[in-house]
């Protein structure tokens, strides 16, 4: 069901939008355009007939409007870009889903591909759980981070972002950064910026609610280097929840992706 709802939000995507740098609006429809079905994505799933678990919740994303020649309408795509960011990295690493579905659809006029992405993705386990990304001793790390929307930085250019989220059920707990570092082979503290719950800024809005902290180098990181990351978290009844120290190690500072060579961010 969901590859249904997929094909026909990316129906309304391609009339309405295709002419429209992307924003936050793709992932809703607006009541009275042409392609309508649902205003949020938990209602263009209801519109199809699916319903959702109890415990689970309807997202979805979009890739830009790609020709043939380009890879960025493709589902490895779509999950690459989603973990080279923060705030829509939440919706693969360490998630569940009951059911997902993928449409590409292809304007006829301009001949323009897109791919919508549905799930059904789990709000929370009955037990709270903190996990970050990367993980210890994780190889080929691209250098830097791909552009988001909201924009999480103050510089859109930043090295390959750290994140620490916590998955709970109690609605009220968030949690905060004591103190963070990411040191080069040599020892060196490198400058940092930071996202948390805190952020005054939409995508700290975003950070809030999918209670997730982040941090990245100013500027790219080195191919081929091994970086440690050292971060102290605490929760909202001030639990300490994260007090670890562990590495990395960036790839080539390119990314290869269906035959092409991407440098990172640009």
């Amino acid at each position: 069901m969901l590859v249904e709802a997929a094909r026909k939000h990316a129906e309304y995507l391609t009339i309405n939008h295709i002419e429209t740098p992307m924003s936050l609006d793709w992932h809703n429809e607006e009541e009275g355009k042409k392609g309508f079905i649902g205003k949020e994505p938990k209602d263009q799933a209801l519109a199809i007939g699916f319903t959702p678990s109890e415990n689970y919740f309807v997202t979805n994303t979009m890739t830009v409007f790609a020709t043939d020649m380009q890879p960025f309408a493709e589902p490895e795509y779509l999950f690459h870009h989603m973990a080279s960011t923060i705030l829509h990295r939440s919706m693969i690493i360490g998630q569940s889903y009951e059911a997902i579905g993928f449409y590409k659809y292809k304007d006829p006029k301009t001949r323009l591909n897109i791919l919508v992405f549905f799930g059904s993705q789990k709000l929370f386990d009955n037990e709270d759980r903190i996990y970050k990304y990367p993980e210890n001793n994780q190889k080929e790390v691209p250098v830097g981070m791909l552009p988001e929307i909201p924009q999480p930085f103050s510089s859109p250019i930043t090295g390959f972002p750290i994140t620490v989220q916590l998955s709970t059920k109690d609605y009220d707990k968030n949690i905060s950064l004591i103190s963070a570092e990411i040191t080069d082979p040599k020892g060196k503290k490198l400058p940092i910026l930071t996202l948390t719950p805190e952020t005054n800024s939409q995508a700290g809005e975003f950070a809030k609610s999918l209670k997730i902290i982040s941090i990245a180098t100013k500027g790219l990181l080195q191919p081929f280097t091994t970086y440690k990351v050292k971060m102290k978290v605490k929760d909202t009844t001030g639990k300490i929840v994260l007090d670890e120290e562990w590495s990395f190690t960036t790839g080539n500072g390119k990314i290869k992706f269906l035959g092409i060579d991407f440098k990172d961010l640009f």
